[in-house]
């Protein structure tokens, strides 16, 4: 059927995006563990790209959005993408933390603007943080498109 065609083309480009991002995500978690900010989670062993094993929820991970561009970020927030995200992969999203200007510290006892991702399982996880970036990507790539000139102008030379 069509929509399981779909279906896999849309996971196998969120495998591809994910492990992309892996080192990112990876990071990402370092920093909140050491940050204290203490999800209730420890890193199981073998899980790999940043997702972890909690005893109540089943996987959590975490993706920093203060960084991105001011649409990427307002698309990755609003209640229909994370509607959609949620509906493909079973995982919660949930917006944490400020929204922070580059070059500034975030205010004392707060994060930056960073989404929570908790699921059943590590795919479930890992299938939502790609399917995110995925959307992310693309309002990346409207914008550039956007932003460059085109070659014809009002007129034509003959």
């Amino acid at each position: 059927t069509p929509t399981a065609a779909m279906a896999a083309a849309m996971a196998e480009r969120a495998a591809q995006v994910a492990a992309k991002f892996s080192e990112m995500t990876a990071a990402s978690l370092a920093a909140a563990n050491a940050a204290g900010v203490g999800l209730g989670s420890s890193l199981g062993a073998g899980l790999g790209a940043g997702a972890a094993a909690t005893q109540q929820t089943g996987f959590v991970s975490e993706l920093e959005i203060n960084d991105f561009p001011q649409h990427s970020r307002w698309k990755v927030t609003h209640r229909q993408t994370l509607a959609g995200v949620t509906e493909l992969t079973g995982a919660a999203i949930t917006v944490r933390g400020t929204y922070v200007e580059p070059g500034k510290a975030p205010p004392d006892g707060d994060r930056k603007l960073f989404l929570l991702i908790e699921g059943p399982s590590e795919q479930a996880v890992r299938q939502a943080k790609a399917e995110i970036k995925r959307v992310v990507e693309e309002c990346a790539e409207k914008a550039l498109r956007r932003d460059v000139p085109t070659a014809g102008g009002r007129y034509s030379v003959m």
